[in-house]
């Protein structure tokens, strides 16, 4: 059984259909790579996938049951990376780490945050502002995020923007991490990446 499906998916902007009749399935260890022109869709279909927005028509599914139009169900299962950073710009990267696992109930741990932020090569920066980073420390930071939240599905919306090379591996160190442990991944990128499971290419719908 898939452990996550989309059926049959539409959705439209204003009077453009972006696509419909959108399927798919994917099951624990997969990597699914969105690709497609500039306003194909791509946001907008993770945005749904993600919960965070409803499509026209269809439905998602969750080790087959289906889960409730309103995204609730999906968000708490979903580790969400979009264009717009997830974490407070008044805190410091530490301060955001911290943040980040008393809302998802984890204990505090100065040495996991530690960690994190010697592994995304973040540490000497760690007690200023995050409005004060760099926008590649920046994405650091909201990758440190996703990782210590440590949910089942990843949506990630361009993730390797801004990333110089070494934070681009570490990018993908991390993806393949996450699915050998049985997650999934969907992600957006306008160009080839090597050993993605599978791949959908966004078209025009007209």
């Amino acid at each position: 059984m898939p452990m996550f499906e989309a059926r049959q998916l539409s959705c439209r902007k204003g009077a453009h259909t972006l696509f419909r009749h959108l399927s798919l399935q994917l099951a624990a260890g997969d990597i699914l790579h969105v690709r497609g022109h500039n306003g194909s869709g791509k946001t907008s279909l993770l945005r749904i996938l993600a919960g965070l927005a409803r499509a026209e028509h269809g439905s998602l599914w969750w080790q087959g049951v289906a889960q409730a139009a309103d995204g609730a169900e999906q968000r708490q299962r979903v580790g969400w990376l979009g264009q717009r950073p997830g974490f407070k710009d008044a805190l410091s990267a530490a301060e955001n780490l911290a943040d980040c696992q008393a809302l998802h109930q984890q204990p505090p741990s100065a040495g996991a945050i530690r960690l994190l932020l010697q592994h995304w090569g973040l540490q000497a920066s760690a007690a200023q502002a995050s409005a004060d980073l760099s926008q590649g420390q920046r994405q650091r930071l909201s990758l440190a995020l996703l990782q210590l939240r440590a949910a089942p599905l990843w949506v990630l919306d361009e993730p390797f923007n801004a990333l110089d090379e070494p934070g681009c591996t570490l990018l993908w160190d991390m993806l393949q991490q996450h699915v050998r442990h049985g997650g999934i991944a969907i992600l957006s990128h306008h160009a080839a990446l090597p050993a993605c499971t599978a791949q959908l290419w966004l078209g025009s719908a007209a």
